[in-house]
C-alpha cells in the first residue's frame, strides 16, 4: 500500500512553463529591446537554466551576455514586469487540491520534491497556498541542498525515506518529466507521469510503460 505520496511541483502540480515563457518573453522584449522572433528563441534557451531561478539572476546573466551597462532601476522594472506576467499566466492544474485532500484523508503523508531555488519554489507554495498539505519536513527543494541535490540526483527521495522510514514499496512519486521518473526509478519507486496535454504514442516514458496522468480528478488512491 503507498503511504507517502510525493510530487514535483512545476508542470505537475502548477502550470508554470507557460507563464514563463509568456513572461520572460515579455521582459526580454521590453527590456533588452528583442524582436518577438528573438525573444521567444531566448526564452526557449534560457528557460531550461532559469525556469526556476529569481527573475534578478537572468536579468545579470542577459546584462553579463550583452555586455550592456547594468543598471539598477532597470532591473527593478524588468523583475516587476517579468512577475506582473509569471503570476498573472500561472495556475494550478484542476483537481490538484482534491486529489491532495483525498490522499490527506486517508491519513497518509503527501511531499515534494522540486529543483529550483528555495526562495522561488516556496512562494509557489505559499501563494497557491498547498501548505496545508504538506509537512514542512516534507517538502525538498534541491536549492535548500546544493547542486548535487538536484534531480535526476535520488538524494532528495532518499532524504525523505530517511525522515519518514517508508520502504520503496510505500512510496510514489508523480513527476512531468524523464529526469523525475529517472529520480524516481534509480530508488525503484513507482512513477506516474503526469501529462495533462496526452502523452505521444512514441514518448520513451510511454513506451517504457509508466502509467500517464491527464487529470488529477482521475487518479485513483
Amino acid at each position: 500500500m503507498k503511504t507517502l505520496y510525493i510530487f514535483d511541483l512545476d508542470d505537475t502540480l502548477i502550470s508554470t512553463k507557460q507563464a514563463y515563457l509568456r513572461a520572460y518573453q515579455n521582459a526580454l522584449e521590453k527590456h533588452f529591446q528583442l524582436s518577438s522572433g528573438q525573444a521567444r528563441i531566448w526564452t526557449l534557451s534560457l528557460l531550461e537554466h532559469y525556469s526556476s531561478s529569481k527573475p534578478e539572476d537572468l536579468f545579470h546573466a542577459l546584462v553579463h551576455f550583452l555586455k550592456i551597462e547594468e543598471k539598477v532601476q532597470q532591473e527593478m522594472d524588468f523583475v516587476e514586469d517579468f512577475l506582473k506576467v509569471y503570476w498573472e499566466k500561472m495556475h494550478l492544474f484542476p483537481g490538484v487540491k482534491e486529489f491532495l485532500k483525498r490522499i490527506k484523508l486517508l491519513s497518509r503523508q503527501c511531499a515534494l520534491v522540486s529543483n529550483g531555488s528555495s526562495q522561488v519554489q516556496r512562494e509557489k507554495i505559499k501563494h497557491f497556498e498547498l501548505e496545508e498539505y504538506f509537512d514542512p519536513k516534507l517538502i525538498m527543494i534541491s536549492g535548500d541542498y546544493g547542486e548535487g541535490a538536484q534531480k535526476p540526483s535520488s538524494f532528495m527521495h532518499k532524504k525523505l525515506q530517511s525522515l519518514t522510514g517508508k520502504t520503496e514499496e510505500e512510496m510514489v512519486y508523480y513527476g512531468n518529466t524523464w529526469i523525475d521518473a529517472l529520480s524516481a526509478i534509480k530508488m525503484d519507486i513507482d512513477f506516474f507521469y503526469f501529462k495533462p496535454e496526452g502523452a505521444n504514442a512514441n514518448d520513451p516514458l510511454v513506451l517504457l510503460g509508466y502509467p500517464v496522468i491527464q487529470n488529477w480528478s482521475e487518479v485513483k488512491i
